[in-house]
């Protein structure tokens, strides 16, 4: 759901990750993004490196269907400037004004920036992931993300 290229998340937001092996993890987004990052990498105000592939579930643009798609980056940004968007069942994400995400109104899935949302606007969210097997599978969220 989150394009590498105009994206930002808190540091301390979850990120449910599929791994080529077929495991799944749970990590702080920053947690991931800094292992891959040497000290000095760590101390730039901006810093965007290559990764080797994992996967997360993200909207498929043309199809809007969910889908695992390679993760081929990482990118580090120093801001103060985040948006805190809360849902009805009182979850939340916190991330960067300038984050891309898919917005549904009257019928349609559109993108908008983060920094465009506006009071009951819908966003398409998936309690499931896929998982990459033989026998196709998935995984509800809601009972593997209990911090929330």
């Amino acid at each position: 759901m989150i394009d590498f290229k105009h994206s930002g998340l808190d540091f301390n937001e979850p990120l449910i990750l599929s791994m080529l092996n077929g495991s799944i993890k749970k990590r702080k987004i920053g947690d991931f993004v800094d292992s891959y990052l040497t000290d000095d990498e760590k101390n730039k105000d901006k810093i965007c490196k290559e990764i080797p592939r994992v996967f997360v579930t993200s909207i498929n643009p043309k199809s809007y269907t969910y889908e695992l798609s390679g993760i081929e980056g990482v990118f580090r940004e120093k801001t103060s400037v985040m948006t805190k968007i809360t849902f009805d069942d009182n979850s939340h994400i916190t991330l960067k004004n300038n984050t891309k995400l898919f917005n549904y109104n009257n019928g349609k899935i559109s993108r908008l920036t983060s920094k465009k949302l506006r009071i009951n606007d819908y966003l398409p969210l998936s309690e499931y992931i896929p998982i990459h097997e033989e026998e196709i599978r998935s995984l509800n969220l809601l009972e593997y993300n209990t911090e929330r």
